[in-house]
């Protein structure tokens, strides 16, 4: 059973599709509006400050850039945003500890909250060995807005680093969407969602523009399929 969380929730567009029913492991405080949290932060604790919404007004982005303040009860800010907009054109989401381009799924949600509430000493930890391979792959954000071929420079069960051939403006903990095919017919293709972990922003030494994505969920026999792949390059 998943450890108990507590999570502030402000849904400030109603359109946007989220079933609270998929976490009954969780206990939500709904809040009306970024004030209202920091209202209730100032005399109680959560795990995660869940916000749903397009854009935020001047005086909401103040309100949150206020909630980065508030120790010792800063939750993690976890944004879910249908706005297609780059990520650089959208200056609250580096507020964020991630970034959510909806349509937001269960195991999306859990994977971030239970990393976002690791011991700082274990999260992101690249505890698996990774082996250089080059695989060609499609890159997507969420709303399938930025389209982007790229090229995976080595791969472990857990994840990939991705060199992109130029700079693209992509938010730390930012959920991506990709696909590969594997070079022999046997193996065949891979799909699945990422969450960008770190960024290399400069072309230095030789080295590419690039990310590192952790896998966050794997199309059905994905994971199966990774570990044959990994397997067999262990091998040579």
């Amino acid at each position: 059973m998943r450890p108990h969380k507590r999570i502030l929730f402000a849904q400030l567009t109603p359109d946007i599709e989220f079933d609270l029913a998929e976490f009954k492991h969780w206990t939500f405080i709904h809040v009306q509006d970024l004030a209202d949290a920091n209202e209730r932060l100032t005399h109680s604790s959560c795990d995660i400050f869940l916000l749903q919404c397009e854009r935020l007004s001047a005086e909401d982005e103040q309100a949150l850039e206020r909630m980065t303040l508030l120790k010792p009860h800063l939750p993690k800010i976890v944004i879910v945003s249908g706005n297609s907009s780059p990520t650089d054109q959208i200056p609250f989401f580096a507020q964020a500890d991630a970034v959510i381009r909806a349509p937001l799924t269960t195991e999306t949600l859990h994977f971030l909250v239970d990393k976002l509430t690791e011991e700082p000493s274990q999260r992101w930890n690249r505890k698996a060995m990774r082996f250089e391979t080059e695989l060609p792959l499609e890159l997507f954000n969420q709303t399938k807005t930025l389209r982007l071929q790229a090229m995976v420079r080595n791969i472990s069960e857990g994840g990939m680093f991705i060199a992109l051939p130029e700079r693209k403006a992509f938010a730390r903990n930012e959920v991506l969407i990709f696909q590969m095919a594997l070079p022999e017919e046997e193996f065949g293709s891979i799909v699945g969602r990422g969450a960008v972990r770190w960024i290399r922003e400069g072309n230095f030494e030789g080295m590419p523009y690039g990310m590192g994505l952790e896998f966050v969920e794997l199309k059905s026999g994905a994971q199966e399929l990774v570990t044959a792949w990994i397997t067999r390059l262990s091998e040579n």
